[in-house]
């Protein structure tokens, strides 16, 4: 039996409470809200969860105090459950036809085959019949984007409509909006008027893509950090020589609350404030790809830093920063850059240690 069979097998002889509670909490974004919608005790749900986690034997969840976010395979089995869902509505909408009984019997047979009969089912009038049905939604999406027919902050059509009009089966739909989103082209919004939005440019889908290549063994940690002083350093260089001089002023009130954030003991903000001076160099830099750069690698040291429970280079960290400012005043962009690419070098070894949540 091949391995994907062996999964979705798997998938089928789970408990069914617990496949529904993990869609809801995965939906509602957390357990308390999916208590509530469901009326299940928070108890329950949170058992059901780690039973069906030990049962599949890997992690579906990132707990954080934000919420709840899927972790990737978390992602991979939603949709999974979301096709076995669907061909439940098809299996429903076969009993009702003439010759129902043999009519379910070939549908049940078709659902053990979910993975593999997905992209045959699917009608794509007019197309190549090579390009994956997934790949026809999302260049009808980043076309409408291209074109300005979708703005920044605009809402997808709902996933039936964009089905019907593809002529293409709401699974693929599905996958394709998600795949966008983990990109960040689009934005996931929970709620009664939520829905998948079109995301401002920005840093998420490489920082999505950086994470991803790390947990999976992809990257090394230490051919992200070698990259971090050399853009981090760039960043300053940049900074220091730029014609517009407000970051100067932003980057002394960052490090006046760094040093407040430091005295208070509070770690959260510290970390926020410590990458944030490096994103508004980079900001600053007047290169808006370094920019991006900056903050996607910004926002995986938040990440690493998080995890740590004791950060050693806390003073050295402000002296760094502060003597690289003093360079970035004084326009010696060659300081600046070294200052930076020096601390970061120095604080290398400490990060490397750290670990990414839903690494193993």
């Amino acid at each position: 039996m091949s391995e994907r069979k062996c999964h979705l097998t798997k998938v089928i002889m789970l408990d069914l409470n617990g496949i529904y509670n993990f869609m809801v909490v995965a939906d509602r974004g957390g357990i308390s809200a999916a208590a509530r919608a469901t009326g299940i005790s928070k108890s329950r749900i949170s058992r059901r969860l780690a039973a069906l986690e030990g049962e599949l034997g890997i992690e579906l969840f990132d707990r954080k105090a934000s919420g709840f976010q899927l972790t990737p395979a978390g992602h991979s089995f939603h949709d999974h459950c979301n096709g076995l869902i669907e061909e439940a509505a098809r299996i429903e909408e076969f009993s009702w036809q003439p010759g129902g009984k043999s009519a379910v019997a070939e549908s049940s047979e078709q659902a053990a085959r979910v993975p593999e009969l997905a992209p045959q089912q699917d009608q794509v009038t007019g197309t190549d019949s090579s390009l994956r049905r997934q790949d026809v939604v999302q260049h009808h999406i980043l076309q409408n984007i291209w074109n300005q027919s979708l703005k920044p902050g605009d809402k997808l059509p709902a996933e039936r409509k964009l089905a019907a009009e593809l002529n293409i089966s709401r699974q693929s739909v599905r996958e394709a909006i998600r795949s966008l989103e983990m990109t960040g082209v689009l934005a996931l919004q929970r709620g009664p008027q939520g829905g998948s939005f079109v995301r401002q440019p920005g840093p998420d889908g490489i920082t999505y893509s950086i994470r991803n290549m790390l947990i999976l063994g992809n990257l090394p940690l230490a051919d992200l950090l070698q990259l971090r002083a050399s853009i981090f350093g760039q960043a300053a260089e940049l900074a220091a020589i730029s014609p517009d001089r407000s970051h100067v002023d932003a980057l002394e009130e960052n490090l006046k609350q760094l040093k407040i954030a430091n005295r208070n003991k509070q770690p959260k903000d510290t970390i926020a404030l410590a990458t944030a001076f490096y994103r508004i160099a980079g900001h600053a830099s007047g290169n808006r790809l370094l920019a991006i750069l900056v903050d996607a690698i910004a926002n995986i040291i938040e990440e690493l830093l998080s995890s740590m429970q004791d950060w050693p280079f806390v003073v050295e960290g402000e002296v760094a920063r502060r003597e690289a400012l003093n360079a970035i005043r004084a326009r010696d962009d060659k300081a600046a850059g070294a200052i930076i690419r020096e601390h970061c070098t120095q604080t290398n070894p400490v990060l490397l240690k750290a670990r990414l949540s839903g690494a193993a």
